[in-house]
């Protein structure tokens, strides 16, 4: 994350105010939040919303953010929700200091994604690697380079495709039943599994597998290195406001190099001093020709067990 200041644009967080890596904010104690150290935003302080003013999911929202010298003030649908004083340092004015900077946006669960602002983005972003708009409009990052063919969907940090050029056919199993819109998990690819696996121990109202891969992520940088890989950096958050279901406070980040090979990498960091418990999984589907030529060696002396095997061992304790 750089050195910055943020507005929340996630459903149920939308108005938070934060500034990462010492950048310094003061506004309402009660409204105070604050970070020493942290891996991912180094010294933070945040304020929360002072009221909620958003839509119902599925419908637009129009942020308003006015930085006019020390004063940071957030609308969202023209009602002020926040405000700090914020004392950004740097040489260009029209940066540190812009006068009514507006966006429009969907929010965490709107859609469909805003044809403009996916072309604004694109101007950030590296040959081959665009942000357009995929099946039922949601963002996607769309690939194309010399190493490999993939798609990304920012609705639960998706990976639904990846295709090496000197692989004939997608690696990735995709679903014929997926379900391309907010609040629907999508099937196959590489779903993310957070903070929880399967059905949730306590709670079967609990969405499976988490809320990670019902979210709307956000993308932080996309850049292709010389002759590799793109590596892309995606991050959520998740808290109780948002996800009721969630009893604990997360940073999640997550690390995508898509060429020739693929690697992926998850962070999940607690941006409390309790201990909190998590269950992770990027729960890769694979296309193969032959399931019944496939077989899978244990790594080491780590015994493998299935949930079929599970089921079959359930069948023989009940006869």
């Amino acid at each position: 994350m750089p050195r910055a200041y943020e507005a929340q644009l996630q459903a149920g967080s939308a108005g938070d105010l934060y500034g990462f890596w010492g950048l310094p904010l003061d506004g309402d104690a009660a409204r105070r939040r604050e970070a020493k150290g942290h891996e991912l935003l180094g010294d933070m302080v945040g304020f929360r919303k002072i009221e909620a003013a958003e839509k119902a999911e599925g419908e637009w929202n129009t942020y308003e953010i006015t930085l006019d010298g020390p004063s940071l003030v957030v609308l969202v649908n023209g009602k002020r929700v926040n405000e700090a004083k914020a004392r950004p340092s740097c040489r260009d004015a029209s940066r540190c200091s812009p006068k009514a900077a507006r966006s429009t946006s969907g929010g965490s669960r709107s859609g469909p994604f805003p044809p403009d602002s996916a072309s604004a983005m694109n101007t950030d972003l590296p040959a081959g690697v665009r942000l357009d708009t995929g099946r039922g409009g949601l963002p996607r990052l769309s690939i194309d380079t010399d190493t490999c063919a993939a798609e990304l969907y920012l609705h639960g940090a998706h990976l639904c495709r990846w295709q090496p050029r000197s692989h004939p056919h997608p690696v990735l199993w995709m679903s014929e039943k997926s379900r391309f819109e907010a609040g629907a998990p999508i099937r196959g690819g590489v779903p993310v599994c957070f903070p929880w696996f399967g059905p949730r121990a306590g709670d079967p109202s609990a969405p499976v597998h988490g809320v990670a891969r019902t979210s709307l992520w956000s993308l932080d940088s996309a850049a292709l290195e010389p002759g590799g890989p793109v590596v892309v950096r995606l991050s959520l958050s998740i808290d109780a406001r948002a996800h009721p279901s969630v009893a604990d406070a997360v940073a999640l980040s997550y690390e995508l190099r898509l060429g020739r090979s693929l690697a992926m990498a998850l962070t999940a960091t607690n941006p409390g001093e309790a201990p909190i418990t998590i269950e992770e999984a990027l729960h890769t589907y694979l296309s193969v020709s032959d399931v019944r030529r496939v077989s899978v060696e244990a790594s080491g002396a780590r015994p493998i067990w299935t949930r079929s095997m599970a089921r079959r061992a359930r069948r023989r304790r009940r006869t």
